[in-house]
């Protein structure tokens, strides 16, 4: 009897989880098997599932060089001359949104040693294929992705 109890109670655990016997993945809870419905997943990481200090986790950019630029920014407000008008916060990691272009060479050399083929293309200035020959070059098998010596 008591078998019996344990083996019900676990059924309907597993109906109300949608995993029991006569159920599918993907199918509704208490469907049965072939209906042919498909159960709406939750997102495996939502802010509920998420660990609650990861939710509070703020970035905030903080250190000597903020607090030098904070000071230079104040003294500029009140008047205080100096040798430039403005203070451009860079180390935020976001050049382009203070104005700096994108580093294009830096893209163009990467693009061709992950994807030697466009060595041959025109559209990449010459400056930029001998960049990416020259570190090509001192990969071994003339890939980025090729592992050194020893497997690692």
């Amino acid at each position: 009897m008591r078998a019996l109890r344990a083996l019900r109670s676990r059924r309907a655990m597993a109906a109300a989880a949608g995993s029991g016997p006569g159920s599918e993945p993907g199918s509704e809870p208490g469907s049965g098997s072939g209906s042919g419905r498909i159960r709406r997943r939750e997102p495996v990481l939502s802010p509920t599932s998420m660990n609650a200090a990861i939710r509070r986790v703020q970035y905030a950019v903080r250190g000597p060089i903020v607090s030098r630029a904070l000071e230079l920014e104040r003294e500029l407000r009140q008047g205080v001359p100096k040798p430039f008008t403005e203070v451009i916060k860079a180390n935020v990691g976001d050049a382009q949104a203070m104005g700096q272009k994108p580093i294009t060479f830096l893209r163009q050399v990467a693009a061709l040693c992950l994807y030697p083929p466009l060595l041959s293309d025109p559209s990449f200035p010459e400056d930029a294929k001998a960049r990416a020959r020259r570190l090509l070059d001192a990969c071994a098998g003339q890939s980025v992705g090729e592992r050194g010596p020893g497997g690692l």
